[in-house]
Parts: C-alpha cells; sequence; structure tokens
C-alpha cells in the first residue's frame, strides 16, 4: 500500500464517521491498546483488512496520532507471534498533519488449510473469531468444526446408525429399483454383487444402510434425528414477530418430513400455496399464468438446500428452514461452503460437492443436474422475470438464499431520482447501501442490482471509470469528462 493512497484510506473515513468491515479503528493516543488479538483472528479468518492506530473513534473520527510509534511496532509484533498461525505484520505510517502520525497494520487472510487463526494464550475455541460487519465475534463451534474438517474430511452422509436395518428400515422396492437404474447407466456395474452396488453407490457400509441410504430410500428418515426436516412458515408482513400470542406468530407454518424427493415436493407446494399467483395476458391477448417467484428459481434453490446441506453430526439437528415474508423468500441451511469458496465463485466454476454420493442418487431418482447448474438456472429465472437476482450470504457456517418479488432499479423511478439526489456529492458504495437501508455487508448486492444497472445507462457515473474495483471508488450524478 502506498502512503498517498493511506492517507486517502484516512482522509474518507474521517469524512464519512464510520468504520468498513476491512478496516478496523484504535486511538493510540493514551498507550497501544492491550486487545487486537481479536481483530487479527478475525481479519485472518475472513477477508484480511486494514488495522488503523490514531483515530479516535470515540472523539468524532478525530486524527489523535499515535503516542510512540516504535513501541506500537513493538508490541504488535510481539502480540503477531502469540497467534497460530502467527501472523507476519506488514506496517504503513504516514504522518497526517505535523507531528502526529497514523500508523496502518495490513493483516492478510492466511490460506483455508491453515484457519483458524487464534490467539494462543486463549486457546482455540476463546481465541478464535470472524469479522462481521464492524465488530469481531467468536467462531462458532460448528465454524471451528468447519475449518478442521476441511484439514481433516470425512463423509456424514456414510455414517451408519445401530436403529437403521435394511428389512424394517429401507424401502427395497424403490432401492432395488434404484440400482437396477443405476447398473444400466453405469458400465461393468451389472457384473457387482448387490451387495457390492450398495456399497459403491454410498448406500451402504459396515452391513448397515447409511445416511444416504435413508434420507434417499429411508421408510422414515427423520428415525435418525427427528429434525431432518424442512420448517416452512408464512409470516405476516416483512419481519418475523413473535407477538404474546403463540397462535398469531405466522399465517402458515408446516414441518416437512419423509425422504429427500418426497420433502421437496411438500416444500414446492408449501411455497406455491403461500405465494401469489397472477393471470396477464401477452400483446395477443393470450392468457399467462404467472407465480410471484419463478417456480424454477424455488424448485433449484430448495433442492440446492436438501442435497448440500452438512448433515454432520455437530448440525444434524439443525433443520433447514423456508421463511416466506410479503417482500422475499428466504431458504437457510446449515453449511457454508466448502474449502474457502467465496460467494462471487458460486455458478462461475466447478465447486466442491459435500455430498457427492446424495446428488449423485437424487440424480438419478429424481432427474436433477449435478452439474452445479442449479445457481444459473435460478438467477437465469430471476432475472427473466425482471426479479432482483438472488442474494447468496454464509454467516456462522449457515448458508442463505434470499429471493425478493422487487424488480430492477431502473423500473423504480422514485428510487432512481433518490439515488441521483442523494449521489450529486459523491459516495461510496457502503454509504449508498446504509442510506437505502442495507446493511454493509449487502452493499455490493445493492450496488449490483440497484446502482450498476443505472451506471451501465449513464444515470450514474463511476469517479474512477478506469479502475471500477478501486477502494478509492466513488459513485456520482455528475458526469465525469
Amino acid at each position: 500500500m502506498e502512503k498517498t493512497e493511506f492517507k486517502q484510506i484516512i482522509d474518507s473515513i474521517v469524512e464519512r464517521k464510520y468504520e468498513t468491515t476491512n478496516i478496523e479503528l484504535k486511538s493510540a493516543k493514551e498507550g497501544n491498546p492491550k486487545k487486537i488479538y481479536d481483530t487479527l483472528s478475525s481479519m485472518s479468518n475472513t477477508s484480511g483488512g486494514l488495522i488503523i492506530f490514531g483515530i479516535d473513534e470515540k472523539d468524532n473520527y478525530n486524527v489523535c496520532g499515535v503516542k510512540d510509534v516504535t513501541r506500537l511496532y513493538k508490541d504488535v509484533q510481539e502480540l503477531c507471534k502469540d497467534m497460530e498461525p502467527p501472523i507476519r505484520p506488514e506496517f504503513i505510517d504516514f504522518e497526517y498533519k505535523p507531528g502526529v502520525f497514523v500508523v496502518g497494520l495490513i493483516v492478510k487472510e492466511i490460506p483455508y488449510e491453515q484457519k483458524p487463526a487464534y490467539y494462543k494464550k486463549l486457546g482455540l475455541e476463546k481465541g478464535s473469531y470472524i469479522r462481521v460487519g464492524e465488530s469481531d465475534e467468536h467462531l462458532t463451534d460448528y465454524e471451528i468444526f468447519q475449518f478442521q474438517s476441511a484439514k481433516n474430511p470425512s463423509s456424514a452422509e456414510l455414517d451408519t446408525f445401530p436403529n437403521l436395518n435394511l428389512e424394517e428400515s429401507i424401502n427395497k422396492l424403490a432401492l432395488d429399483s434404484y440400482v437396477l437404474k443405476a447398473s444400466q447407466e453405469k458400465p461393468n456395474f451389472a457384473n457387482l454383487s448387490k451387495e457390492l452396488m450398495y456399497k459403491m453407490l454410498g448406500l451402504y457400509k459396515d452391513g448397515n444402510p447409511t445416511l444416504c441410504c435413508a434420507l434417499c430410500f429411508g421408510i422414515y428418515p427423520q428415525y435418525i434425528s427427528p429434525t431432518l426436516t424442512i420448517n416452512c412458515t408464512r409470516v405476516s408482513g416483512n419481519e418475523y414477530i413473535n407477538p404474546t400470542d403463540p397462535k398469531t406468530r405466522f399465517i402458515s407454518s408446516q414441518t416437512i418430513t419423509g425422504t429427500i424427493d418426497q420433502m421437496f415436493n411438500q416444500a414446492i407446494n408449501f411455497v406455491r400455496n403461500n405465494t401469489k399467483h397472477a393471470i396477464k395476458f401477452d400483446e395477443n391477448a393470450n392468457r399467462i399464468e404467472g407465480d410471484e417467484y419463478p417456480i424454477i428459481a424455488i424448485r433449484e434453490l430448495i433442492l440446492n438446500a436438501l442435497i448440500h446441506r452438512d448433515y454432520s453430526a455437530i448440525v444434524r439437528t439443525i433443520p433447514i428452514s423456508i421463511t416466506i415474508y410479503d417482500n422475499r423468500i428466504e431458504i437457510e441451511n446449515p453449511g457454508s461452503l466448502l474449502g474457502g469458496y467465496k460467494i462471487d465463485n458460486l455458478g462461475k466454476e466447478y465447486l466442491p460437492i459435500r455430498n457427492p454420493f446424495i446428488a449423485s442418487t437424487c440424480e438419478t431418482v429424481m432427474q436433477t443436474e449435478n452439474r452445479h447448474s442449479g445457481i444459473i438456472a435460478a438467477r437465469q429465472a430471476m432475472q427473466n422475470n425482471n426479479l432482483l437476482l438472488p442474494l447468496f450470504e454464509t454467516k456462522h457456517g449457515y448458508f442463505k438464499v434470499t429471493l425478493f418479488n422487487d424488480t430492477f432499479a431502473p423500473n423504480k423511478l422514485e428510487l432512481i431520482n433518490e439515488l441521483i439526489s442523494y449521489c450529486k456529492t459523491p459516495r461510496t458504495k457502503q454509504s449508498i447501501a446504509l442510506k437505502f437501508g442495507y446493511s454493509e455487508d449487502r452493499a455490493s448486492y445493492f450496488y449490483e442490482n440497484y446502482v450498476k444497472p443505472l451506471v451501465q445507462k449513464e444515470i450514474l457515473h463511476l469517479t474512477i471509470p478506469e479502475k471500477p474495483t478501486s477502494k478509492n471508488q466513488r459513485i456520482t450524478s455528475f458526469s465525469i469528462d
């Protein structure tokens, strides 16, 4: 980082008077802060960041400077050695005004296989953090488990259970029908014994049916865990409110059980029964029946939750949830993306599959596609219906997708006028998102769906058009020459 860029970051913070997800402020005017290990851990475990010493957030973001720069360097270096793995500090300092020095500590994200970074003196559980918005939060037990599982991968879909047996717990007719179909599709498979076929298909292990077998062919898979379900709720309004009377908490609810195939079909029906349907007419006066949300998107995202959720014992008691609000649908399941892959990778490259045997079985039984095309299909369906693209989020070990029934910004004149007015002063993506009710960690989503289409139409403009991803980028309503 160059000192000119560091100064621009300081100027921006002083102007807008707030931190960001990847920037943490420490005063250090009375001496060096004792506790920065939480931020060192969180930024190392998330996407890196910058700790700035010498700006007092409590004093209206006053640039107070660092009392002793040399001592700060030494203390931070010692603290970095107490992290596991050790952090190699990268410093930058700048004399912001005569005699007032500001110091920056650049923290880089560590490789996924080395996570989680933690403060050794507190231990793994108490010394591991993750960056959420502007705060550092403890990693949950499950998040720590996920990182450790990446180093020693195990497949929960092949777990077996003493209360399961092939004769009483499994629909043998459905199982054998699948094995027959698989043997017809796979070369030389028909020459194997049935027991070996079960094993190679991930349906049998150590003489017992696997979790994969129970979820796909079980008579009642919830016998393993009563919460291997989908909890569906239709809420009144745009927020989930728990009034005093529990009977009025929601309009409709259903706990869906059965095999993956059965739960999938029941969930689709619940969504269709609790969302709007419209009758439209095209230019030739032909009657067209439409759904509030394209059924293709709903189908692909529910299927994704069932096939790719984490079935590990630590989260096996957590159900998938589908919550329908007036303005959106939220589908959430335990299990974030594997191997450190980012949300931006979804639909753009081949990602590792958490449950390959379940995915392969569903591909044959339900005639699904096991080629990562579901995310692409969902996005395309929303776009074809002129709706906002799905919002994908992964936090604290959970994966959530939100579908909004709102249209793209270019069709909303009132919002366009508000954006033009607000951007008469050049604004950051984060400040625009906050202004219009979106949290800072959703700034990119708001930009892609509301601001970018207006930039493409030259209604709004980038202050640095040649570097669209620059940290110093601003959006303005004035034309940039």
